[in-house]
């Protein structure tokens, strides 16, 4: 009696398992090798200088100024930012004498963390709260009049709201240190006006950020790249 040979057919494997894997491994690398940009609210096209001294990365307040003329503000470190904000609100314990009031009304944990993410802003201090609250489609669509920093009342200490958000920052981190990046299209007064803050602030040490051009340093190394290559 002949037997039959069973029919083979070809081998039918289940590569759903596989699929899955190689997704999780594409998004763990997209997730580990990509930095993620912090909400920026003005970019600057400084002027520039032959100076290539970079500004530090940490314990750094930036004032940038733009065109118009509009002046906002940025700090490196988001624990600065979230005490800035803390102060902002409450003062007292660093100022008993209450020479800068509360400027802020109690912000919520969610307003709090946004601010925390933005890496600079130019909103009054009155419009802050609604400008947090925004969506962040609102928010790149929102025209930031800039911070006032220009005193209006010497008694009151009123109107100029950058020199606040400096002693929020001295206080909030003792090593602080300040720059200065203006747009080559902005207005002297504008200029002056910061100027004068820091001063009043004794701060007469800070930092003016530029753009690099060529100069006699980068003639001489490309010099010295093209004698190399003969």
């Amino acid at each position: 009696m002949s037997l039959k040979k069973p029919k083979r057919g070809s081998p039918a494997l289940d590569m759903t398992a596989m699929v899955d894997v190689a997704f999780l491994l594409l998004t763990f690398f997209i997730l580990t090798t990509t930095k993620f940009r912090e909400d920026t609210s003005l970019q600057v096209d400084s002027p520039t200088s032959i100076s290539d001294t970079k500004a530090p990365e940490s314990h750094l307040t930036t004032i940038l100024i733009s065109d118009s003329g509009a002046v906002f503000i940025g700090f490196s470190d988001i624990s600065t930012r979230e005490k800035a904000l803390q102060f902002a609100q409450n003062p007292y314990d660093r100022d008993p004498q209450n020479i800068i009031p509360a400027r802020v009304s109690k912000l919520n944990a969610e307003a709090s963390h946004e601010f925390s993410i933005v890496s600079n802003f130019g909103v009054p201090f009155a419009q802050l709260p609604g400008w947090l609250a925004l969506s962040p489609e609102d928010k790149k669509k929102y025209k930031q009049r800039g911070i006032p920093a220009r005193e209006i009342d010497t008694v009151a200490h009123t109107g100029n709201e950058l020199r606040d958000w400096l002693y929020y920052a001295r206080w909030a981190d003792p090593e602080m240190k300040f720059t200065v990046k203006g747009d080559r299209d902005a207005p002297y007064s504008s200029f002056s006006d910061v100027i004068n803050t820091l001063q009043e602030m004794k701060i007469n040490h800070f930092g003016l950020i530029t753009g690099l051009e060529e100069g006699p340093k980068g003639a001489a190394a490309n010099k010295n790249k093209e004698a190399e290559k003969k």
